[in-house]
């Protein structure tokens, strides 16, 4: 719910600060946020919105932020957003060149080469990777990266797994690969194997009817 309490014209665009109300069990409540709002801030009560959605709904009410802006916020306890969200969200209104005032405790984190948004930028920068390297692993090695399996170790897997009491479970973690990587492996070793076994064979009869 947005709540216009500026006595001066929106369009002015001198400074706007937005006051962003939101509370979390535990965390200052609406009522005791309100008391704490100045007269010429722009209060948006979160209600089921959350923080990260704030720049969209001012977008839709008519009232983009800009460079130059304010959000205020009482405390990060009241957002309740995980860590990792908190951060991206203070990144990108950072980069737009929107500034973040807390109130508890007192701290105006300013866009720009400052250190307090090189911060952000570093703690969002980092959980990007980390989040890179679980999702993607194979994409941070280096060129070149050897695979994980060659089809020189194929027949000695195979023969392992043929001895008694060994299974595809067992194989997989001395190779320190999942099952099912291993059982991918294997099957695409298989399928290459036996196209280019269908390419000897075709080109054997080509030259066989050339003779």
């Amino acid at each position: 719910m947005l709540m216009n309490r500026r006595s001066r014209c929106y369009e002015a665009r001198r400074l706007t600060i937005v006051a962003f109300l939101a509370e979390t069990p535990g965390s200052a409540t609406i009522e005791e946020q309100k008391a704490q709002v100045d007269p010429d801030d722009f209060v948006v009560v979160a209600e089921n919105r959350s923080f990260g959605q704030l720049a969209d709904l001012l977008a839709q009410a008519g009232s983009p932020l800009q460079a130059g802006d304010r959000i205020k916020i009482h405390a990060l306890n009241c957002l309740g957003l995980s860590t990792d969200m908190l951060v991206r969200s203070l990144s990108k209104l950072l980069q737009a060149g929107v500034d973040i005032e807390l109130l508890s405790p007192p701290l105006v984190i300013e866009a720009g080469q400052t250190d307090s948004h090189l911060l952000i930028d570093a703690l969002d920068g980092h959980y990007r990777h980390i989040h890179g390297l679980k999702t993607h692993p194979t994409e941070g090695g280096s060129k070149g990266r050897r695979p994980v399996l060659t089809p020189e170790q194929i027949p000695l897997i195979r023969a392992r797994m043929a001895e008694p009491g060994v299974t595809a479970s067992i194989v997989a973690k001395e190779l320190g690969i999942g099952r099912s990587t291993l059982f991918g492996y294997l099957e695409r070793f298989e399928r290459d194997s036996g196209l280019d076994r269908d390419h000897e064979i075709g080109k054997g009869s080509a030259q066989d009817a050339g003779d």
